[in-house]
């Protein structure tokens, strides 16, 4: 298999060279960032509609949805809603998750590729949002009073899990530590944050912890297990799919030169091992072919 042809590298930004193609977390950004504006800025008595409606109650996920079957589709729209404005914990809400998936989720796209990362993303809204339906039911509720839940922490837990498993050891400021800690003792420290609250050993009671642990645990077992959801699910959401498709070009493997070679073997190394386990030396033959190869193709 020719370096240009493998998926990894085609849809990774770090090997691409200044690609046009906008990342899947920028996309996933604009989309909650929408979603959020429209809720508050159109929607409810402040907004221009001046109407008791708000988008947040078509997307919100109550405990019990499963009493209505058709109401599945909010095990996906809980993910992309965050808390109104006025409330607790109000816009803060939207921008630490928004930020958290920011700062970690670039590079796990680097790592799986734009493919496969949108749809281990979705699978995390999906599963982050069942686990915690779960336990609200397991540990029961007043009839006709089923919580609600929104927000898109449990996915970036997950996001952020997936970070701490292929750069552990890459350094973070914290607020309330004075120094650099490195990325599996962040990870650690939410994981037990959420436990606590989980316990009840904290008075968040607006949080969904069971969310955020059920996005780590999933996050988890997918790194563990190396399976890849774009071997099974089919989808594409790009409007890529609609432009016409380049000529097919015949490939020639008598043609190919030590360079080739060497650039299949680092490829595969990334793949295997993740982009910081190459060499200075090794990134800058990864560099040069790839602008060879963006040449040939033109």
């Amino acid at each position: 298999m020719g370096f240009e042809d493998r998926e990894y590298f085609r849809e990774r930004p770090a090997w691409t060279g200044g690609s046009q193609t906008r990342s899947i977390v920028t996309t996933l950004i604009i989309i909650n960032a929408g979603v959020y504006l429209i809720d508050n800025l159109l929607m409810g008595p402040n907004g221009p509609l001046q109407t008791n409606f708000r988008l947040l109650n078509l997307l919100e996920l109550p405990a019990d949805f499963y009493n209505r079957p058709i109401q599945a589709y909010r095990v996906v729209t809980a993910g992309f809603a965050h808390s109104p404005m006025g409330t607790s914990p109000g816009i803060m809400h939207i921008l630490m998750n928004m930020y958290m998936l920011w700062l970690f989720g670039r590079d796990v796209e680097g790592v799986y590729g734009r493919k496969e990362f949108i749809r281990l993303y979705l699978g995390l809204v999906i599963a982050a949002s069942l686990i915690w339906a779960l336990v609200q039911n397991l540990q029961g509720y007043q009839p006709g009073s089923a919580p609600a839940m929104i927000g898109a922490s449990g996915a970036v837990m997950g996001v952020m899990m997936l970070y701490v498993m292929h750069f552990p050891h890459r350094k973070f400021m914290m607020l309330f530590i004075p120094f650099p800690v490195p990325a599996w003792t962040l990870g650690l420290l939410y994981i037990c944050m959420d436990i606590f609250g989980a316990l009840g050993a904290t008075h968040r009671g607006n949080v969904a912890f069971s969310a955020h642990l059920g996005g780590a645990a999933v996050a988890y077992l997918y790194y563990r297990s190396g399976i890849r959801l774009s071997k099974y699910l089919a989808m594409d959401f790009s409007l890529d799919s609609l432009k016409p498709r380049p000529r097919v070009k015949i490939h020639n493997p008598e043609s190919r030169t030590h360079g080739d070679t060497e650039a299949d073997r680092i490829l595969d190394k990334v793949h295997q091992h993740g982009a910081d386990s190459i060499t200075p030396a090794e990134r800058k033959i990864l560099e040069e072919y790839s602008r060879r190869m963006r040449q040939k193709h033109r």
